[in-house]
């Protein structure tokens, strides 16, 4: 007798596709069932590098071990991180621009001569903000929704001529008010048994 194991190429998705978008903190999951482009005080972040979205899974364990046994009899989470790390490379959009720095948008308006500054501070103030991510494979959509992130990491820009510049940054997830660090929302995908 051969087993027979249940496989569907339906359920395989590739992220091949995906965007970004940032709010202000706790701003509400756009009500957008379709997955369109979710309105203000959404603000895209562009194009994404081909690297895509990074989503970290990070948690720290103990091990409770009872007298005369060797293999654990409890295990305790003691440390759980989430993080989604994204390369954004629209660099001369204000909300990327506003997301690298850490300063408000609104901070970017150009004056009379066109001109747009930031000034960076030597010690930076919390930037708590709501993040939206989609993973796209055709129809198949994984809306990925943070209440409240901030950027944990920055990593180096290289200003040079074979290749764009990018700022590429980690956001963690922290809990909101009923504990939940993000929030996920599927459509497109075939029934499965």
């Amino acid at each position: 007798m051969v087993a027979t194991i249940d496989r569907s190429a339906d359920l395989i998705r590739a992220g091949v596709n995906g965007g970004g978008w940032v709010a202000p903190e706790n701003t509400a999951q756009p009500a957008t069932p379709d997955f369109s482009q979710p309105a203000s005080p959404w603000s895209p972040l562009g194009a994404i590098s081909t690297d895509g979205l990074t989503e970290g899974f990070s948690q720290d364990q103990t091990e409770v071990l009872a007298w005369g046994q060797l293999t654990p009899i409890r295990v305790l989470a003691t440390k759980k991180a989430r993080t989604f790390k994204v390369k954004m490379i629209e660099t001369s959009r204000d909300a990327v621009r506003s997301v690298f720095f850490g300063v408000a948008a609104s901070t970017l308006t150009p004056d009379a001569s066109g001109n747009s500054s930031i000034s960076e501070s030597g010690t930076p103030a919390r930037d708590l903000r709501a993040w939206l991510f989609d993973v796209i494979d055709g129809a198949d959509v994984e809306r990925i929704y943070v209440p409240s992130g901030e950027v944990t990491n920055r990593a180096d820009v290289q200003h040079h001529n074979n290749d764009v510049d990018g700022y590429e940054v980690t956001v963690t997830a922290y809990p909101d008010a009923d504990g939940n660090v993000a929030y996920r929302l599927y459509t497109g995908q075939a029934a499965a048994s």
